[in-house]
């Protein structure tokens, strides 16, 4: 590898390193816990953090996490969108992987209009336990921008319509507390079916509990009030601590919202089966240095020759136009490269006219009208004889204007 090549690789690298560096992070922008955006739960991750709540993420997509403390799935993308081929069954799998081995499992569903299906129903089964209707406000249930007030949207350039911010109290029975909700008006369960009641939204069940698979499992109707835009109307995070103290330090899920833990470059080419591949590559790479470290690198005898001569150029010309005893061409050819070294001594543009540039030469008198002529090509070659003559002559003219 040459040395500038060595150079070049390096600064690739080094530019590459700096570049990831400072890139941002892509899940600043996403509606899980690491978001930043006005729909991403950051500011509820941050908060528990600062008030000593040992809370951490789960990327455990069926379900094998510990189940020593309580599982959050806040507005999950996947578990509840009923009818969507999108949907994958490994993130229903692990809600339900976790409640057979024990865990506890709060979900906090998704509002009507951040869910892919329109209708109000569109969570009616979680672990493959029915769940009961919701009640959404007539204010975000209709499709129609033109029927709300405005038309708001996240910095991600969806479309939603949470109405305006209103009074709303929840009565926990999990921490026997009423706490003041200062959010657009959320959903609740229109019925119970064989749930327990744990907190009312205004008189309305919100909060619903049921064994499931030998774990428990909570079911909130309405999970928007823990969105960063919305956690610090009222006392949303009193509840988030309520429940914390109730049920333990939790860890929020984030494999429902498709992440996964970073994986090594190797264990990912070994799981798609490219190891003969690269195998391959290594052995071929390996041969290649060997190769070439095996023949020894030809170094030159002695010092590279100085650049060739004018009279050898002009020489070379000779024999290569010979062949076609177009002399004249040749006498042109020559005659152009002897104005571009007069604009390259005058530091011209190669673009300059040659009229131009000879009514200046005569203008300043820097030749004889007769040596001008040569360089206007009003005497053209005739036979060899001639053209070693005129490219002598335009040897000596140039000189003579460019001294």
């Amino acid at each position: 590898m040459s040395r500038t090549t060595a150079v070049t690789v390096f600064a690739i690298l080094v530019l590459g390193s700096i570049a990831l560096a400072f890139s941002e992070d892509g899940r600043l922008r996403t509606a899980t816990s690491f978001g930043t955006i006005s729909g991403g739960h950051r500011a509820l991750f941050d908060v528990l953090t600062g008030l000593g709540v040992p809370v951490a993420r789960s990327y455990e997509p069926h379900g094998a996490g510990p189940t020593d403390r309580p599982l959050w799935f806040i507005e999950p993308w996947y578990l509840c969108r009923t009818g969507d081929p999108e949907a994958e069954p490994a993130y229903a799998a692990a809600l339900e992987g976790f409640l057979r081995r024990g865990g506890s499992a709060v979900v906090f569903l998704a509002a009507q209009w951040r869910l892919s299906a329109p209708e109000p129903d569109a969570c009616d089964s979680l672990a493959g336990t029915p769940v009961p209707g919701r009640l959404f406000p007539m204010e975000v249930s209709g499709s129609d921008p033109g029927d709300h007030e405005r038309d708001v949207r996240d910095e991600e350039g969806r479309g939603f319509f949470p109405g305006e911010a209103i009074s709303q109290t929840i009565d926990t029975l999990l921490a026997d507390a009423s706490r003041t909700l200062e959010v657009p008006e959320l959903a609740t369960f229109v019925e119970t079916l064989g749930w327990t009641p744990r907190a009312h939204l205004d008189g309305e069940p919100f909060l619903l509990e049921r064994a499931v698979h030998g774990g428990r499992l909570f079911v909130v109707a309405d999970g928007s009030f823990l969105q960063n835009r919305w956690l610090d109307g009222g006392e949303g995070v009193l509840f988030a601590v309520d429940l914390v103290r109730a049920l333990g330090a939790p860890r929020i899920d984030e494999a429902a919202h498709g992440m996964r833990l970073a994986e090594s470059g190797v264990r990912v080419l070994a799981r798609a089966g490219t190891v003969p591949v690269f195998v391959g590559l290594v052995v071929l790479g390996g041969l290649w240095a060997w190769r070439h470290a095996a023949v020894p690198q030809a170094l030159p005898d002695e010092d590279p020759s100085v650049a060739p001569a004018l009279e050898t150029f002009v020489a070379g010309l000779t024999t290569l136009y010979g062949r076609s005893r177009d002399w004249s061409q040749l006498a042109e050819r020559y005659r152009k490269l002897s104005l571009d070294r007069i604009r390259a001594h005058f530091g011209l543009a190669p673009e300059v006219p040659s009229e131009r540039l000879l009514d200046q030469l005569r203008a300043e008198q820097r030749a004889a009208p007769a040596e001008l002529d040569r360089l206007s090509g009003r005497e053209m070659a005739l036979s060899r004889d001639d053209w070693l003559q005129n490219a002598r002559e335009l040897d000596r003219i140039v000189k003579e204007i460019c001294r």
